[in-house]
């Protein structure tokens, strides 16, 4: 047969046609629902009615609570007395002037002021104060501004609001029943009762029933209306607890001009509202769209679809916002919003009706005829999008068979010829004949057939039938399907490597024979003409294996190239010059990088997927709009190259979960639709007075007390389909500015406002244009403190220059006075200052009975401002207070009259702050009567220039001698002149034989140094200098390392006069560098080689292309329970010993080195094969296993070793280290004290586990395990006595196996949450059969986990107190693993758990080597026998077992259980033995709770029928 023959015959044989007869795709919107409970602030979760006021806000009406909702936060109306709080509301109303009525169930019905919350009550609940009985506003309706029509109860009544006046206008007949809903057309009335529809006229206040359902249905439920809408071409809708109605009406609405038809029937209609043409209807089954001319009834959202958990479909009350988006309110989820957006997409998928034969598709192409190809992992499917029909081809039925011809994972049209497409499968290319399905391979002639024998083709890109493009393992091709050449492209070959290489992506515009090739990090153009090869785009941080690769490429009206760069975002470039215009990543815009699929719609709008939603891209401002799964997309994720855009304009992705369409019509519609987008105060409060503010308050400027702090201002643009993608703009101006731009933010917190006053304006940018809304202005004065206000500061300046000024005129005065009697003493002071001047001197005289001291220094040497005379304390002052002190005795003898003269040396301060000596003379000139002094006068000389001199030579002179640095100073002839005590000290010299010190400090240099040293001094110029380290031996024989500095001294004609030799020892500082360098590369701890370490030895050995060489990582097993339960001091220890045990198994050339922890790593230098690794892992173990002593702790450990080896593992010291870790990780899942070398396979493990533990956290916070539960049953009495609670994993159709996940739990943390989320269902599930099987007892499982965790016994008891259930209805399990996880806390915690009443199971009894020793130490009540040997009861040996089990356990008065029987004959077996509790498939496998019920039923039965023996245990 030929090959064309075969190829054919293959592909019908493969072809599945499915034709869908549906009209449409289904049109499900259930699972993008959101949801507004009490999980987020609602009130309670049973809404009752929905409004939205004239600000936007919406508000919620609850069966306990009112609540407004800003789109951010819900909030509480508590209302007057808190009645809103405890209240059912039954209506919601907003009048014409903005209030919100208010009806609630027992209280009446109130205004509320939707600005300042204050309410106005307007009817009490009853007519009369005497009334027994509350009545119930259920709907309000406006007539006029001052009148309104209320719906209470059982009757129809005005109300005026000016004088609160009721009139009734239609009364029911009984009380039972109830006016539910009223409809104002004119002076026409409609109420809808529970009774059926009355009409009244309000002119002359007649009311009758008008008959609204066709002759022929009578029911109770039909009667009982409660919804009515006009339709101005249907007339009347009447909604019933049956069904949906039409009245042909007249014009003016006062008459019925047809007979009643039935529109909808059975459903309960609780409220409708229009929707274009047709209509949203809410009933007890969800949400449905009623197109009544077309007759059809779609179902659009359910609650019991979607992902919220509910089996209640009733909406209550259905309301459109002021951004269409649809609100829905349940009885037991809360408020449900429906973003309108979602309509705007269509899917088709696997799922879907019609459906593809696979969900996950790769390509898209839709062809002349507009049909669209979908190729998928499994099949290509041929989509007409008009007739809804699907025709799938070359779908395999082994769905374990991947990546084979049903693999399609590109389509490129056949430009020579449309009835046939190109594919690139997981079996190479093919080109597909659309009419009859015949497949071929392409044309090759037989020298290019031999080229592709080998190898799969791939970046396959399909320019024309003579320019085809790919790569393969053997290089890049150029193929042409006319004449069956294949070129390779040498060019390319050489210069790039395959292993790095992506795709070939077709060629730009007006650039005959090129191609653009993506490689990792880099786009090329490769031309075919001139081989020349020009890069177009570069990332910016490239890195080989990230295989960050332009994916696609597209060129907008204004010649800008823009590429879709996975892993950098979207790039724009010039499509000339490649210069690089636009960058859009997560910093500026997008909330991923990995993007994909660039199409351009209509409106010159960029669209692209991504693994993060789709996005648009607005040319005319660069702004980007994300669209996620909230806005109705059915995946997030979207695959690279799935993509098209079809004839009709909308574009199409291709994701893991199916094909999204998009509709930018829709899209622009929606953005050039004029809505209000500005921005509202919702709240305000301080923080420092707890308290909320009105937003009113900020009408004007808001007044913020002084000691006020914390104010919290919170803002919304009250648009509920784009508040989570809005942000926001801060502006605040004053004495304390601030500016955030472009948060999401909508609060913001000022912490304190220093005082002024400010302007604070917020903007809020629109997610849809990109604009910034108009600005929300607030004015704030923050006030001063009252003694820190502008008028108290006015007060203290005016109070300090008034007495400023006051004590200025009165010391003018006495200055004046004292001037003029010392002018005539100042002319002869004068000519003795001229002397003195020269020599730095002056005079002073001192008035001792008037305590005057003039002098002159204090202000023209000391700075200090200038007053004449002061007083004698005043100079004191300004005296070194010690030696004031010391000179005080003398002074009062002075002027006593005991000392003719003074000559005192003291220290003044000047008024910068320096101390200046000086020295007075003086004498007594002036007695009185009594001979005492009077005036004593004297000069004044400034020595501080001679103090510091003495001082500088002393001081000099005892560094020179005290400095420990070694110090020589030599003449300019090179002769030594001194040396410091130091210098003389190390070599051994006293001042006697100093001259020899320079020769014996260049012999101690050595010969050659000398020389050098020699040849340093010649060529220093004057005030240059030389340094450097040499080594030196000093007297004692000792070397030191020395720091030499030589200084040149220059005389005044800049000639060498001196040299002076400084010799520093620095052996401290060697040392000290030492002990740093040990530090940087050794473990503390330990003292063994650090990771630096060890990464530089690895390193070096990789750079010297060494010879190969093993990497042990070395990870200690339980290392944490040592820590926990002994201390780190013990722990510490403990790594010591490890450290020295390693050190001692290898070789002096290998290295032992700490990674971090409990982790060490071995480098094993040299090796001769793997077994020689394998047996030196093995002795690491064995060793490390032996039980070690620490500080009188017998201690067990284990450990597991990871092993990589260069160069066949990695070429790269992290890789080596990351393959070894990998390796490790595997060896301990192994069992503890293993080793494992590392293979490929490991890798894929280790990615499979990760994915597998991010799936179980998951699982674990959704709550997606579920409870089985296996009998156990007395066979004798045939009852069922107790159930094992077991834990399954439903993933989809599938169940993930126990052993799978349970041990991952455990080790991850997740086991024990998991085990209560599990104990706690059950024991609400015990209640489901408590009443038939009291004494049933629940088996669980404990792991390791639970037995070391403190307080097992109070959670276990406060789970059992949650249900009101005693302790007997848990029994707990516990294998000897468990017991070995730690004994003395097993012990303790197992006691524990008996003294509280539990019953303890040894499960797998008889599996582990001391099940014996555990039952003379652990109090357990049941032996559990492993189904092990149970299973192999053909055995011998395993019927003594269990016979012996037996025995023992009756010994030693213990119950058995069996576990594992599956036959009649094992049960014979057993129950030969004695054994009476059974559990196994035998009688049932694990099930749900159900099927537990109708096994327990069942077993009822069966246990009445069978005569009992023996009493139940």
């Amino acid at each position: 047969m030929a090959l064309k023959q075969i190829l054919r015959w293959i592909v019908w044989l493969l072809v599945c046609v499915h034709l869908n007869a549906l009209a449409a795709i289904d049109s499900d919107y259930s699972q993008f629902l959101e949801r507004l409970s009490p999980n987020e602030g609602l009130s309670q979760s049973h809404v009752t009615k929905i409004a939205q006021d004239q600000q936007g806000y919406l508000w919620f009406g609850t069966q306990m609570g009112l609540n407004r909702y800003d789109g951010y936060k819900i909030k509480h109306i508590s209302g007057p007395n808190g009645v809103f709080e405890v209240e059912s509301i039954s209506s919601l109303f907003v009048d014409q002037q903005g209030y919100i009525w208010v009806s609630t169930m027992f209280s009446g019905l109130y205004r509320v002021d939707p600005y300042t919350f204050e309410s106005e009550q307007f009817f009490s609940g009853k007519h009369q104060e005497s009334d027994d009985y509350y009545s119930e506003v259920i709907d309000i309706i406006q007539q006029s501004q001052d009148e309104f029509i209320l719906a209470i109860s059982n009757g129809v009544y005005r109300l005026n609001i000016n004088n609160r006046k009721f009139t009734n206008l239609m009364l029911l007949e009984t009380k039972d029943d109830i006016i539910r809903d009223m409809l104002l057309v004119d002076n026409n009335l409609f109420a809808a009762s529970s009774d059926g529809l009355y009409h009244i006229d309000l002119i002359s206040g007649e009311s009758q029933i008008l008959p609204h359902k066709p002759e022929g249905i009578s029911s109770e439920d039909s009667d009982n209306t409660k919804r009515l809408v006009r339709d101005e071409k249907l007339g009347l809708l009447v909604g019933t607890v049956a069904g949906l109605y039409q009245i042909p009406m007249s014009q003016d609405f006062n008459k019925p001009i047809g007979k009643p038809n039935t529109l909808i029937s059975e459903l309960n209609i609780w409220d409708m509202i229009a929707d274009g043409n047709q209509y949203l209807v809410a009933t007890d089954k969800g949400l449905f769209e009623f197109s009544p001319f077309r007759k059809k009834l779609d179902s659009v959202v359910q609650f019991s679809r979607s992902r919220y958990l509910t089996k209640d479909d009733n909406i209550k009350d259905i309301h459109r916002d002021n951004s269409n988006n649809i609100w829905l309110a349940s009885r037991s989820l809360g408020v449900m919003k429906w973003s309108a957006v979602t309509k705007r997409y269509d899917h088709i998928s696997a799922s879907t009706n019609p459906a593809l034969s696979n969900e996950n598709v790769w390509s898209l192409h839709q062809d002349l005829k507009g049909d669209i190809l979908v190729g998928t992992d499994n099949g290509l499917n041929r989509y007409d999008h008009v007739k809804e029909q699907v025709t799938s081809y070359l779908v395999n039925s082994d769905l374990k068979n991947v990546g084979g011809l049903q693999y399609i994972e590109k389509i490129f049209a056949d430009k020579e010829d449309h009835n046939r497409l190109w594919l690139s499968t997981g079996d190479g290319t093919y080109r597909l004949n659309k009419t009859t399905g015949e497949l071929e391979r392409p044309y090759l002639n037989e020298a290019s057939s031999r080229l592709l024998e080998k190898y799969w083709m791939f970046g396959m890109f399909v320019n024309d039938n003579r320019n085809i493009f790919f790569y393969n393992l053997d290089g890049y091709y150029h193929y042409n399907s006319e004449t069956g050449n294949l070129t390779p492209l040498e060019k390319l070959n050489e210069t790039f490597d395959l292993d790095l290489t992506l795709s070939f992506l077709g060629q730009l515009p007006n650039r005959p024979n090129t191609t653009l090739l993506s490689l990792s990090g880099h786009l090329y153009e490769y031309d075919l003409s001139s081989q020349q090869i020009q890069l177009v785009y570069k990332v910016q941080n490239y890195q080989p294996q990230t295989f960050d690769s332009v994916d696609n490429w597209l060129i907008d009206g204004q010649g800008t190239l823009w590429l879709a760069v996975t892993g950098e975002g979207l790039v724009g470039i010039d499509s000339q010059t490649f210069e690089e215009k636009f960058r859009f990543n997560t910093s500026n815009q997008l909330t991923t990088n990995h993007i994909y699929s660039l199409q351009m719609d209509a409106y010159q709008n960029i669209w692209f997927s991504s693994q993060s939603g789709v996005f648009r891209l607005n040319l005319n401002n660069m702004h980007i709009e994300n669209f996620s799964a909230n806005d109705g997309l059915m995946s997030a994720e979207f695959n690279y190259s799935a993509f098209t855009k079809l004839h009709d304009n909308r574009l199409a992705f291709g994701s893991p979960n199916g094909v999204t369409f998009v509709s930018p019509d829709l899209f622009q519609k929606a953005s050039l639709e004029p809505r209000n987008f500005d921005v509202v105060l919702t709240g305000a409060s301080l923080l420092s007075s707890n308290s909320e503010l009105s937003p009113t308050s900020f009408n004007q400027s808001y007044e913020l007390e002084y000691d006020a702090y914390g104010l919290k201002l919170s803002f919304s643009t009250l648009q509920f389909d784009q508040q989570n993608k809005t942000r926001y703009n801060y502006r605040l101006s004053g004495p304390s500015p601030l500016n955030i731009q472009s948060i999401r933010s909508n609060e913001l917190l000022l912490s304190k406002l220093p005082a002024g006053k400010y302007r604070f304006q917020v903007t809020a940018i629109n997610p849809v244009t990109g604009f910034e809304s108009e600005p929300l202005e607030l004015k704030i004065n923050a006030n001063h403190a009252p003694w820190a206000s502008p008028i108290a500061k006015l007060i203290y300046i005016v109070v300090v220059l008034s007495i400023a000024i006051a004590f200025y005129i009165s010391r003018q005065r006495r200055n004046t006075m004292l001037l003029l009697a010392h002018k005539k003493v100042k002319d002869s002071r004068n000519q003795m200052q001229l002397a003195l001047h020269g020599s730095n001197s002056g005079i002073w005289d001192y008035h001792i009975e008037t305590d005057e001291l003039f002098q002159e220094r204090l202000y023209k040497d000391l700075g200090h401002p200038q007053e004449q005379p002061i007083g004698l304390k005043k100079h004191v002052r300004l005296i070194n207070q010690a030696q004031f002190k010391q000179l005080e005795p003398m002074w009062l003898d002075f002027i006593a009259g005991k000392l003719e003269t003074w000559d005192a040396s003291y220290q003044i301060q000047s008024a910068s702050g320096e101390w200046f000596w000086y020295r007075d003379i003086g004498k007594v000139i002036s007695r009185n009567i009594e001979g005492k002094p009077i005036r004593v006068t004297g000069t004044y000389t400034n020595i501080t220039q001679t103090k510091a001199n003495e001082a500088r030579a002393l001081l000099f002179g005892e560094a020179f001698s005290q400095i420990n640095d070694w110090v020589l100073i030599l003449d300019g002839n090179k002769t030594p002149m001194t040396a410091n005590d130091a210098f003389m000290n190390a070599f051994g010299l006293d001042m006697h034989n100093a001259e020899l010190s320079l020769s014996l400090l260049l012999n101690r240099l050595g010969n050659q140094k000398n020389q050098e040293f020699n040849e340093i001094l010649d060529s220093l110029q004057p005030k240059h200098s030389w340094q450097g380290e040499e080594t030196i031996q000093t007297v004692s024989a000792e070397q030191h390392p020395v720091l030499i500095k030589i200084t040149a001294i220059a005389n005044n004609q800049n000639e060498v006069s001196h040299y002076v030799v400084v010799l520093s020892d620095i052996t401290i500082q060697k040392s000290a560098e030492e002990k740093l360098r040990h530090l940087a590369h050794y473990d503390y701890l330990t003292d063994l080689p650090n990771r630096k370490l060890v990464m530089e030895k690895i390193e070096s050995k990789l750079d010297a292309h060494d010879n190969p060489f093993a990497l042990f990582f070395i990870d200690l097993d339980r290392f944490k329970q040592v820590n926990d339960l002994y201390g780190h001091l013990v722990g510490d220890n403990l790594l010591k010993q490890v450290a020295s045990i390693l050190v001692r198994c290898v070789n002096h050339n290998d290295i032992v080195a700490r990674q971090s922890g409990d982790e060490f790593i071995l480098l094993v230098d040299e090796f001769r094969s793997l077994d020689q690794l394998g047996h030196l892992a093995q002795k690491i173990n064995e060793l490390l296993a032996q039980p070690l002593v620490i500080e009188d702790h017998h201690l067990s450990i284990t450990s597991s070793i990871g092993i990589s080896i260069f160069p066949s593992d990695a070429d790269s010291a992290n890789e080596l280290i990351k393959k070894a870790d990998l390796a490790m990780i595997h060896a301990k899942r192994q069992g503890r004290g293993e080793f494992q070398l590392y293979t490929q396979d490991l890798n894929d493990k280790a990615h499979r586990r990760l994915t597998l533990e991010n799936e179980l956290r998951l699982a674990c916070e959704n709550k997606e395990f579920a409870n089985f539960y296996q009998p156990i049953i007395n066979h004798t009495t045939n009852n069922l006595v107790g159930v094992e609670l077991l834990m399954r994993w439903p993933k989809g159709d599938t169940m993930v196996s126990p052993g799978v996940f349970i041990p991952v739990a455990e080790e991850i943390g997740l086991i024990s949450q998991m085990t209560i989320d599990a104990i706690d269902s059950a024991l609400t599930d015990y209640g489901r059969w408590q009443s038939v099987h009291p004494d049933l007892y629940i088996s669980i499982n404990l792991s390791p986990v639970h037995i070391l965790q403190e307080g097992l016994s109070t959670t276990l008891k406060s789970l059992l107190s949650k249900h009101n259930l005693p302790a007997k209805v848990l029994r707990l399990e516990i294998t000897e693993g468990t017991l070995l996880a730690d004994l003395d806390i097993a012990i303790r915690r197992l006691n524990e758990l008996r003294i509280h009443g539990f019953k303890l199971l040894l499960d797998d009894f008889g599996t582990g080597y001391s099940s014996m020793t555990y039952l003379s130490k652990f109090p357990v009540d049941y032996l559990k026998i492993d189904k092990s040997f149970t299973l192999n009861l053909e055995q011998e040996t395993n019927r003594s077992i269990i016979k012996s089990i037996v025995n023992l356990a009756d010994n030693l008065n213990l119950q058995c259980i069996v576990e594992g029987v599956e036959t009649e004959q094992q049960l014979a077996c057993v129950a030969g033995f004695g054994c009476q509790l059974i559990q196994g498939f035998y009688f049932a496998k694990p099930m749900p709770l159900e099927q537990l019920l109708e096994f327990s039923l069942k077993q009822d039965i069966s246990s009445r029928n069978k005569i009992v023996g023996t009493k139940q245990p």
